[in-house]
């Protein structure tokens, strides 16, 4: 991403916008909540949490933990920049200024995840990490049935560093648990990547829009 890409606000990191192609990073809001709810409390994906977040809990039983979430971390909502509509989120915690490291967290919802939405959401969180923290590692974690988030950070460049074994209860079986990681020198190359990722998924959709337009065309044609 350039600077006209990314449009970060330095000073309160609560107040900062981040604008792809695609998408806007922005703070959350409490209108915001019911959002999060709904996504954490479809049970159809409820493997995609960590195991705290399988629990079923009520909407007033959600409130207090994601108020405790927003104050141990950095949340940032996605929305959709040509219907404004939110597709996911992104999160950071665990931020470590002695290490410089900080683990990360994308959750991107289920209809968007064939679009550039979610490329370029866990692109422009890695941006936004470097640019606005003197990092040198973000981390992110995934259990091995969520194949989707470990190729796609492999796909933005993050490095397997590790895994648990048998760590995770899913599907009638234990799962091994991930580590992969992203240093910002391996950022700083793989950002223009990133960049090329974005450009061949927004190449791909447009032609399915246009190709889907013209179906539509050929059978009004033939009526």
């Amino acid at each position: 991403m350039d600077e006209s890409t990314l449009q970060a606000g330095s000073g309160d990191l609560t107040s900062v916008c981040v604008r792809g192609r695609w998408i806007t990073l922005r703070p959350v809001e409490r209108a915001d909540f019911r959002t999060f709810f709904t996504w954490q409390s479809d049970i159809t994906e409820s493997h995609l949490w960590t195991t705290q977040g399988r629990r079923i809990v009520t909407f007033e039983q959600f409130v207090p933990e994601f108020e405790r979430r927003l104050r141990d971390s950095i949340v940032l909502l996605a929305d959709d920049l040509r219907t404004e509509q939110p597709v996911g989120f992104t999160r950071a915690y665990n931020i470590n200024f002695v290490d410089g490291t900080v683990y990360g967290q994308t959750f991107v919802a289920r209809e968007y995840r064939r679009r550039p939405h979610v490329w370029e959401l866990a692109a422009l969180f890695a941006e936004y990490v470097f640019k606005q923290f003197p990092m040198r590692k973000l981390y992110a974690e995934a259990p091995a049935h969520n194949e989707y988030a470990l190729r796609l950070y492999a796909r933005v460049g993050f490095k397997n560093e590790g895994r648990l074994r048998d760590h995770i209860w899913h599907d009638q079986q234990y799962w091994d648990w991930h580590v992969t990681s992203l240093s910002r020198e391996d950022w700083l190359t793989a950002r223009q990547r990133a960049q090329i990722l974005l450009q061949v998924e927004e190449d791909v959709l447009t032609s399915r829009q246009e190709n889907g337009s013209n179906v539509l065309a050929s059978t009004g044609d033939a009526r």
